[in-house]
């Protein structure tokens, strides 16, 4: 599996590599999370609760046997303060080296349900927890290696809890599935588990680490993998990013299956804002 498709494809199962930029508003009890009032994962710096998030963000994937870059735009809303909506168009470099240039990669679609926390579009906050689901249409090329040639759905089902006023955790299990294959295309079937763990410091600067193992049902292999972010609100409407992950490959051999993994650098820009809340 290519890992810009792995990337592209709606649900790395990991992760989506953060592109998927927690704070959250307060818990359903009514009492907010910060005990001592001087800003915390729930207030920090002057995101203000945002309903409404830009991202833009730029991928190098290092990996056997082409190098690939991908720049993906992604525009989140929150509907009701427990329902996450987001879309994410994606330019593909299948091959640097070649010249070939960015195309369009496949489109996504998201939606989350977190029924115990109230979620905001601050920067932080990811795009990919609690209850959800993830759909990838293939309007990418199959055999210029932008898409993968296949409709995708990836049912989640996960949990978020606050420890403390700074810290959250959120474990998540994914399915993924391919139907409507192209001819050549590959057939997904594939379960991940990962633990997204976030701290977010008063002054809004944020460290996310999120470490999970994928196993692919296709070809009986799995592999861990794990994306680190850090990042800064500077402003109440911008906000920096950058991420690394290492991110499993898998591929069909004559005696099976083999592993090989994909290093990826993203560089994220962040634009909270607060229209139509």
């Amino acid at each position: 599996m290519n890992a810009a498709k792995i990337l592209i494809g709606g649900a790395s199962l990991l992760l989506t590599c953060a592109h998927s930029s927690i704070g959250y508003a307060q818990t359903d009890n009514g009492s907010n999370g910060n005990a001592n009032g001087n800003g915390s994962v729930l207030s920090a710096g002057q995101a203000q609760g945002a309903v409404n998030r830009v991202d833009v963000a730029a991928s190098y994937i290092e990996q056997a046997p082409a190098d690939q870059a991908v720049v993906e735009s992604k525009y989140t809303r929150i509907i009701g303060s427990h329902h996450q909506v987001t879309v994410v168009a994606a330019l593909v470099d299948s091959d640097i080296d070649s010249g070939s240039g960015l195309r369009a990669g496949d489109l996504r679609f998201g939606y989350s349900f977190t029924p115990n926390q109230k979620l905001t579009a601050n920067p932080w906050v990811p795009s990919d927890v609690g209850i959800g689901m993830g759909l990838s249409i293939p309007t990418g090329d199959l055999d210029d290696g932008t898409g993968t040639g296949s409709w995708r759905l990836a049912p989640r089902l996960g949990y978020v809890a606050t420890i403390g006023s700074n810290f959250v955790i959120a474990p998540s299990l994914e399915y993924i599935f391919s139907f409507g294959e192209e001819t050549g295309a590959k057939e997904i079937r594939a379960a991940g588990i990962s633990v997204q763990m976030l701290y977010v410091a008063p002054e809004a600067f944020w460290v996310q680490w999120t470490p999970g193992y994928v196993y692919d049902i296709e070809l009986d292999d799995g592999a861990f993998g794990n994306v680190i972010r850090i990042g800064k609100l500077f402003a109440q409407h911008f906000a920096l990013s950058i991420d690394y992950g290492r991110l499993p490959v898998f591929s069909k051999t004559l005696g099976g299956s083999t592993t090989d993994y994909a290093n990826v650098w993203t560089l994220g820009v962040h634009f909270p804002f607060n229209y139509g809340q």
